[in-house]
């Protein structure tokens, strides 16, 4: 007993004593705790609490039936031997010892045909009454054209159901004995996360499931487990932090369902909404059954309307079958709803006695099936992204799960055979194109008037179907008449010889691709852009690919990984060394040697090609990268291998995602991932920014902080210059780049400001339409990159470090990189001749001292004009003795 200091009864003590020992999969028996039951017992007010404390039933306590030791059944169980544990005497399965619960009506069993989906039982161990472990192994053989499937496609809730050997584990173990029938099995929670998309073919799913822990009391008892879905030797599902319990009729009945906790309410209000836009645009709002078979049969534009024929293109995004059809109305659609902005669905599925689902879960104990609820939720995210047509991104995708993102399922509540009205609440989350177009989104499941389940980040994408190629339908490259795969001398200043190299394109086919005519470079189908604006890699001082090696793909097949190779001759005293603080790599030319392959990766393979009548600009969107060594490159040759990863068209943009690799005599120093877009001057023209248009004022405008310091720094002013810009004989390198690698006019420093308090930096810079990035960047299409941008935050960074003096315990510091650490980025807008004031900011969030280095890690923002356009995160540089 837990005493409180006021002398009386403390039991949310013992709950969470008792809820932190179950966290750590400690077992417990509290039967020891109980007496006989009162006449009059204590009602009860929910679900879980009836878990704890005592039960009504009959208003005594239950006998458990003499357990007699057992034997183990003979394996495998065979599907005859699962049928009979199913719907005939479990004696017959387990043995004579378990004839007295034969007697039950209602005991621990799995779902019937059609809703049973375990073929075999490999493995079953546990000792009778001991519920502290156990583990059941079972596989199901999937049929051939099986009722429930899509194209061979099976459902997530059948995947998820076909683990349900837990019951029959728990009924190996005796948990009959106790209930006397008097007692269902329900699931209360589990947490689901993949590893990958679904293989088109499954002849088997293999589950692993193990009960870690329980909870035991007289009359209740709750168990925890973990189980493994796997595909041949492949893990492919995960199910983590599953809870079940046994429950009275009266425990089921004085549930409350799922009361939304004051913390999850808090959290809500802190979302940003950020509307979407549809990508087609259906003039109904709600839809019956007959609007929904349509769907199962994959027709569309019947359902939605004109706008949303197929062509024949993925013939596989369909509802499944009737029969598995888990809502037959959508009450209302509001894709600006929700707390995200992004999506708001009410749908509804009207519940009668004889649905089939209650015929065959479980036999003598109709409920409707939880996975079928989710279910439901799964089946209203495919309505939703079909009717946001996030098809027109693909043209032979299907459903997929998104891996390694646990989905979370919690049941307080259960739908049995009387006539109601089941709703579903879908609200999105998340709607992205890349690397796949995919939504994510909660679901809340209501019945009669309560919350029964919440499903919590539940995904979709739409993943095109794997080519199945021969080697007689793999062609090389289709290189022009103009490409000459020959052998090139190439003299590289380091190995202080000459070394023959195959060489597919040189350096006058890049300058051609990059000022002159794109033909002479890539060949006749790119004849159409004479005259005319096409896409191009930067030019001149800023063109950093030298030559162009390998080349993996074919034009117009944007589905193989197609890849390239490329090299990049580093001159001993190019304009980026001369201008930087000390002789290395300035971080904005990581990611030009890294990112300007990726355009002609593109550009060879026919991307804009596929809307030849549009003018297509190229930029970048997002990316991540990670310095893994810091070498030494002057006088010697970069190699890019860059692989495009995938494609997405839709009309007036087209969106690319890469992997990159740089290394440098073979050794790997830099690595990532970068998404471009191709786009038209008319979606150029309508970018809204990083906020769907609003206003967002940097921090320090926002906040009007009076009791912090702030340092005002002109850097044009000559004293201020001097300090910043000026080497120092005994500290040639702690100071600020110059010329083409200076970005700042104003910085403004608040050394504990910021969102995080440990220093906030501000700074302006005025635009020209002269500054000297423009003409080399593009050709026709003067755009700053996107890369001097990041460049301009981390020298604000570099002023803050001086300022403070962060490099003051090394003899003769220098900026250097961060090795191994994540720096991501989101472009949002472009910098172009006609604006006139860039503006960023960063909040530090990290200060790092130690031995050999000195790190500063922040998240940034950049502004044109008042449209914030680029975002930041954990953007870092560091200080290192030279």
């Amino acid at each position: 007993m837990c005493i409180s200091r006021r002398g009386g009864d403390d039991f949310a003590g013992i709950v969470k004593v008792l809820a932190q020992l179950v966290s750590h999969r400690v077992s417990l028996d509290l039967s020891p705790l109980y007496s006989p039951l009162p006449a009059t017992p204590t009602p009860q007010k929910s679900l879980i609490k009836t878990i704890f404390w005592k039960s009504e039933v009959n208003n005594l306590p239950i006998s458990p039936s003499p357990r007699p030791p057992v034997s183990s059944p003979l394996l495998p169980l065979n599907s005859e031997a699962i049928l009979e544990a199913t719907n005939g005497k479990i004696a017959r399965v387990f043995g004579k010892e378990y004839e007295s619960i034969d007697s039950y009506a209602r005991r621990v069993r799995m779902p019937s045909p059609p809703f049973l989906f375990v073929s075999r039982v490999t493995k079953l161990e546990g000792k009778q009454g001991d519920y502290k472990s156990g583990f059941i192994q079972t596989e199901y053989d999937i049929p051939e054209n099986a009722w429930y499937s899509v194209d061979g496609q099976i459902p997530l809730s059948i995947c998820a159901e076909a683990g349900h050997g837990l019951l029959l584990l728990l009924s190996y173990l005796g948990s009959d004995f106790e209930s006397q029938g008097k007692r269902s099995f329900r699931l209360l929670d589990i947490t689901a996360t993949f590893f990958d998309e679904q293989p088109e073919v499954i002849k088997t799913l293999r589950y692993d499931v193990k009960i870690t822990s329980h909870v035991k009391t007289t009359e209740s008892l709750l168990i925890f487990f973990t189980g493994e879905c796997w595909i041949d030797d492949k893990l492919w599902m995960k199910l983590s932090e599953g809870c079940a319990g046994l429950f009275s009729d009266e425990e089921l009945v004085l549930g409350q369902g799922i009361v939304i906790s004051d913390r999850e309410k808090k959290a809500r209000t802190k979302i940003n909404p950020q509307s979407f836009q549809p990508l087609l645009a259906s003039q109904k709002s709600a839809f019956n059954r007959e609007d929904l078979l349509h769907l199962v049969r994959g027709d569309l534009a019947a359902c939605f309307g004109n706008g949303y024929q197929q062509n024949s293109l993925n013939s596989s995004l369909r509802l499944p079958p009737q029969k598995l059809l888990m809502f037959d109305k959508v009450i209302a659609i509001d894709p600006q709803g929700g707390m995200a902005g992004k999506g708001l669905i009410l749908a509804s599925k009207s519940v009668e006695a004889k649905d089939w689902y209650f015929l065959c879960h479980f036999k003598n104990d109709p409920t409707m099936p939880g996975n079928l609820m989710i279910e439901g939720g799964v089946q209203l995210l495919q309505f939703y992204i079909l009717f946001l047509g996030l098809q027109t991104l693909t043209k032979d995708a299907r459903f997929q799960v998104i891996p390694n993102r646990p989905q979370v399922t919690r049941f307080r509540g259960q739908v049995t055979p009387t006539s109601g009205i089941l709703f579903y609440q879908l609200e999105i989350i998340e709607i992205e194109f890349n690397p796949k177009p995919f939504v994510l989104a909660n679901v809340n499941v209501i019945f009669d008037d309560k919350t029964i389940a919440t499903i919590k980040n539940l995904g979709l994408q739409l993943s095109e179907k794997k080519l199945h190629l021969s080697p007689e339908n793999i062609s090389e490259p289709t290189l022009t008449k103009k490409i000459i795969n020959s052998s090139i001398a190439v003299q590289t200043q380091d190995l202080k010889k000459t070394e023959t190299i195959p060489i597919l394109f040189n350096s006058e086919h890049l300058k051609e691709l990059a000022q002159g005519a794109i033909v002479n470079c890539l060949g006749s189908e790119f004849e159409i852009y004479e005259n005319r604006h096409c896409v191009r890699i930067p030019n001149q001082d800023f063109c950093l690919i030298s030559r162009v090696l390998n080349l993996e793909g074919q034009r117009h097949n944007f589905k193989e990984n197609s890849s390239l190779t490329t090299e990049y001759d580093v001159e001993q005293n190019t304009w980026f060394y001369q201008d930087n603080s000390s002789p290395y790599l300035p971080y904005c030319t990581y990611i030009e040697i890294a990112g300007q392959p990726c355009i002609f990766l593109g550009v060879y393979l026919g991307t804009t090609l596929l809307f030849p009548e549009e003018d297509l600009y190229f930029r970048n969107l997002d990316g991540w990268s990670k310095i893994i060594k810091d070498i030494d490159v002057k006088g010697k040759v970069i190699t890019d291998k860059v692989r495009l990863i995938s494609s997405t068209a839709i009309k007036g943009a087209i969106l690319q995602k890469f992997e990159f690799q740089l290394s440098c005599d073979r050794e790997v120093f830099y690595q990532g991932e970068m998404v471009f877009g191709y786009f038209s001057h008319q979606v150029l023209a309508n970018q809204v920014g990083l906020d769907s248009g609003q206003i967002v004022r940097p921090w320090h405008e926002e906040n009007q902080i009076t009791y912090l310091a702030k340092i005002n720094l002109d850097l044009n002013d000559t004293l201020i210059h001097q300090k910043f810009y000026r080497s120092q004989p005994n500290q040639p390198y702690y100071h600020l780049a110059s010329n083409k690698l200076d970005f700042l006019d104003e910085v403004l420093i608040i050394e504990l400001g910021g969102n995080n308090q440990k220093g906030y930096i501000y700074a302006t810079k005025n635009l020209s339409k002269e500054d000297w990035y423009f003409p080399y960047h593009f050709y026709q299409d003067p755009v700053m990159p996107g890369a001097l941008g990041i460049e301009a935050i981390l020298q604000a960074m570099q002023v803050y470090a001086l300022q403070v003096n962060l490099g003051k315990q090394f003899k003769s510091p220098r900026f250097g990189q961060v090795l191994n650490h994540k720096i991501s980025w989101k472009y949002r807008g472009q910098i172009t001749p006609e604006n006139k004031k860039m503006s960023l900011e960063i909040h530090i969030s990290a200060i790092e001292f130690e031995t050999d280095q000195v790190k500063i890690i922040g998240d940034a923002s950049l502004w044109k004009e008042d449209l914030r356009i680029y975002e930041v995160k954990d953007i870092a540089i560091c200080l290192l003795e030279s």
